[in-house]
C-alpha cells in the first residue's frame, strides 16, 4: 500500500522527492519515456526534474549514471537486456544517490505497450521504496 483515497503512486513519489531538495535525473532506455511522462503528469514544480531518453540498449554494469553528481542528486536508469533462458526479456532498474544504490532485475514479457506500462509502474514503485530506505531532509 503506497497511499489512500485519491493518492497515486506518482504523486506519492513526487511528495517524497520534494522533501529531498535534490535533482532527479531519469535515463530511460526501456519504456520510451513512460516513467518521465507519468511523473510529469502530476508534477507541480516544487523541485527540479531533469529527464532524457537514452536509447542505448547496453548494460549499465560498471557505468556511473552520468557522472558523479551531487550527493543530493537521485539518478534512475531503466535498461533492457537480452532475454533470459526463457522468453522473458530482462529489464534493469538502477537507482543511485544519497550514498546508496539499488539495482533490481525484472523479467517481463508481453506486448510492447503493455510491458512499457508495467515496467514504468515497477520502476516508479522501486523509486518509492528506495526513497523510503534513504533518510531525507526537508528543505
Amino acid at each position: 500500500i503506497f497511499g489512500a483515497d485519491d493518492q497515486t503512486l506518482e504523486g506519492v513519489v513526487l511528495e517524497k522527492l520534494a522533501k529531498t531538495g535534490g535533482t532527479l535525473s531519469i535515463k530511460d532506455a526501456a519504456t520510451g519515456g513512460e516513467v518521465l511522462r507519468r511523473l510529469l503528469a502530476v508534477f507541480d514544480g516544487r523541485y527540479y526534474l531533469e529527464g532524457s531518453l537514452d536509447f542505448h540498449y547496453g548494460s549499465p554494469k560498471g557505468e556511473d549514471l552520468d557522472g558523479a553528481g551531487e550527493a543530493s542528486d537521485i539518478r534512475i536508469r531503466i535498461n533492457s537486456m537480452a532475454p533470459s533462458e526463457g522468453k522473458l526479456k530482462i529489464f534493469e532498474v538502477s537507482i543511485q544517490g544519497k550514498g546508496k544504490e539499488k539495482v533490481v532485475k525484472i523479467p517481463l514479457g508481453g506486448a510492447k505497450g503493455e510491458v512499457e506500462t508495467r515496467l514504468a509502474v515497477i520502476a516508479i514503485d522501486q523509486l518509492r521504496k528506495w526513497l523510503d530506505d534513504v533518510s531525507v531532509k526537508a528543505p
